[in-house]
């Protein structure tokens, strides 16, 4: 194989060999190729495609290349779903090995299973024709359960081929089921099976017998037990009770919460009736019939939103008209709390949607940036922009977990300017903060101190005062010292300051402080005199000078700090040299500049029939393709498609993955 060649004018010249036989750059890792066995299959298969190669992208890192069939040459992909049937269950047939273009292929398939899905992959080793891994998972059939789906199958693909992924869960929460022969039967539960998480409860029913109030709470006391064996907590205070009053009771049937009911200490409310009538007797025996219905809305506190309805029937017979009413209360209670409890843990394993407000955005690029790097972060579908706006924008996210889970998440990535400052259940509160990441050196050295050794003291506090509180300033680090701390001996200028600075490990910024008398005027007080400097040139950035007691010298070092920080940022950005301290502004919409690209030449040389053994080694041309956009981004992966009528069949293809401009 010989490698492409690159000029510096931007240019990527290819080889041809035997009707222009086009060489690939040799790559150390591996690639894979994910292609479906047809061109059409199950109305769920794009959506597990989709997902699959984004996990398998995200776990494969510089590992190896991870293609789809839109990225492969079209011949490969129709030759090979026309040859995979004959594939046996271990491996594929000869012919496969001399076309692939990959070392590994992945095929996915979907199909129905009692109402839910079972997704496979078989994976082909392109160089021994063997198939290495047959996986399937069943899943549910929503789409954030296709792609828990997908990282599953995922994981078990990179494990097989010898990936390094970090160690994490095997199965999301939309599987249901493993039922490859790699999977440890252990693993094969469902996830109905998994306890809810905990919710703090308030009960709020009604229960009638022939219209009049029954004496006993069957439902209400079903659904305490119920609840608390499941790990429940059931919230009871005055202020529940008097919700219970009927007026009340009837306005949050019909959906609406009073005002009272946002102040409550509880995720959600729970709210019904349950009524007991006469139904009939059976004539000859002396059995009473009675049917109950019982009706249940589950409200969410935080947002008001009515997540489950449940209406059920309890039945009873007895010899009195008590004993079957309690017995088709009892019934239907029973039928109830059933019920309930499986929406509970349906509602533990769903995904929550979360509002992230974002404020301070300063324009409409931050905000697109914004929105793709968040659809980076939890995935494309799971992100809508539902208000934008300079001073306040709002993104509802659609995530598998808490609020609290999705915060940390986004707290912990690095290239998103957000500083999260409020977590709710619900909703997520953030500032946008475009140097979030930033860490700048920066020196306190000891004060100089021209106000008699009366207050040595003083100044030997004030360093540690003034690290304090540039702590406060999230992109500033002060510089720690192991040995004693460095200190300006006569006067403050550049040149003591560079001194300085290259004592403090080379601190790009330097704080200097001084007292000074503050003459006979000012009987008692002291001149603080605080500046940041350029630590690599020592010239002065900023200064802030204040006249103040001695017993207020505290509030005046938080007062200056605050004042010089609030403008340095500023000062920064505009500095030639201190600027390259911060963080590029990061950038995450794609670029709508598209690389133009041109052939410059071809020169192919005589072709003889003779020569065919010849042309396998030795090229038989040259073509030189040039990058025409100089303030462009660079081209990717390109393919480049060669073929001479009546001397070849197909026609040769070749991808590079780059040509810069």
């Amino acid at each position: 194989m010989r490698p492409i060649q690159r000029f510096s004018q931007a240019t990527a010249v290819l080889f041809c060999a035997a009707c222009i036989f086009l060489a690939q750059t040799a790559h150390a890792r591996s690639s894979i190729a994910v292609i479906t066995p047809a061109q059409e299959g199950h109305e769920k298969l794009d959506a597990l495609v989709s997902a699959l190669q984004d996990q398998l992208q995200e776990y494969a890192q510089n590992q190896s290349r991870v293609d789809g069939s839109d990225d492969l040459p079209f011949l490969e992909v129709m030759q090979f779903r026309h040859n995979w049937a004959s594939c046996s269950a271990s491996a594929c047939q000869q012919w496969y090995q001399d076309k692939a273009s990959h070392d590994f292929i992945i095929v996915p398939t979907v199909e129905d299973a009692a109402g839910k899905l079972l997704a496979s992959i078989r994976i082909v080793n392109a160089q021994t024709l063997a198939i290495i891994l047959r996986e399937s998972v069943i899943s549910e059939t929503e789409d954030w359960a296709i792609e828990e789906a997908a990282q599953s199958l995922a994981y078990q693909a990179g494990q097989s081929i010898g990936w390094q992924i970090p160690t994490k869960s095997q199965k999301g929460t939309g599987v249901v089921a493993w039922s490859g022969a790699t999977q440890q039967a252990s693993s094969s539960q469902s996830t109905s099976e998994a306890p809810a998480a905990p919710q703090r409860v308030i009960l709020m029913l009604e229960e009638a017998v022939d219209d009049k109030k029954s004496r006993v709470p069957f439902l209400e006391s079903q659904l305490i037990q119920k609840l608390t064996n499941a790990g429940h907590t059931i919230v009871s205070n005055q202020l529940t009770k008097q919700l219970r009053q009927a007026n009340e009771m009837a306005m949050m049937m019909a959906g609406q919460l009073p005002q009272e009911a946002y102040s409550l200490d509880a995720d959600l409310l729970i709210v019904g009736q349950s009524e007991a009538a006469f139904f009939g007797t059976l004539e000859g025996v002396g059995l009473t019939a009675y049917r109950t219905d019982a009706h249940l809305k589950i409200v969410r506190l935080d947002t008001a939103k009515i997540i489950g309805s449940i209406h059920r029937e309890g039945k009873g017979n007895g010899f009195s008209n008590k004993k079957a009413a309690n017995k088709s209360m009892q019934d239907a209670a029973q039928r109830v709390s059933v019920e309930l409890l499986d929406l509970f843990k349906k509602m533990g394993n769903a995904p929550t949607q979360v509002e992230l407000m974002v404020h301070n955005l300063p324009n409409f690029k931050r905000i697109k940036d914004l929105e793709y790097g968040l659809k980076k972060a939890v995935g494309k579908k799971s992100v809508r922009v539902l208000h934008r706006s300079n001073k306040l924008s709002k993104f509802e996210l659609t995530f598998k977990g808490s609020a609290d889970d999705l915060a940390m998440k986004i707290d912990e990535i690095g290239d998103l300017p957000l500083e999260i400052v409020q977590v709710t259940q619900t909703q997520i509160l953030a500032k946008f903060d475009a140097i979030r990441q930033a860490e700048i050196a920066i020196a306190v050295p000891a004060t100089l101190n021209k106000v008699g050794s009366n207050n040595k003291w003083l100044a030997q506090a004030l360093p540690e005062l003034i690290e304090s509180e540039l702590a406060n300033t999230n992109y500033l680090l002060p510089v720690s010292y192991e040995n004693a701390r460095p200190g300006y001996s006569r006067k403050v200028n550049s040149q003591t300051t560079l001194a300085v600075a290259k004592q403090s490990q080379q601190s790009p910024l330097v704080v200097s402080s001084q007292l000074l008398p503050a003459g006979k005027k000012h009987k008692g007080k002291v001149v603080l005199a605080l500046r940041i400097h350029d630590g690599r040139s020592g010239k002065k950035l900023m200064a802030a000078t204040d006249i103040v007691p001695i017993a207020n010298v505290t509030e005046a070092v938080a007062h200056q700090v605050q004042k010089l920080t609030g403008g340095l940022l500023k000062k920064l950005m505009a500095h030639g040299t201190l600027k390259k301290l911060l963080p590029k502004p990061q950038k995450n919409t794609p670029d709508l500049t598209q690389a133009q690209l041109r052939i410059e030449r071809v020169d192919i040389e005589d072709l003889f029939p003779a020569q065919m053994a010849r042309y396998q080694t030795q090229p038989a041309g040259q073509l030189t393709v040039r990058h025409d956009s100089p303030n462009g981004p660079s081209a990717q992966n390109i393919k480049i498609s060669v073929f001479i009528p009546k001397l070849m069949d197909f026609p040769t293809e070749a991808t590079l993955e780059e040509i810069p401009p």
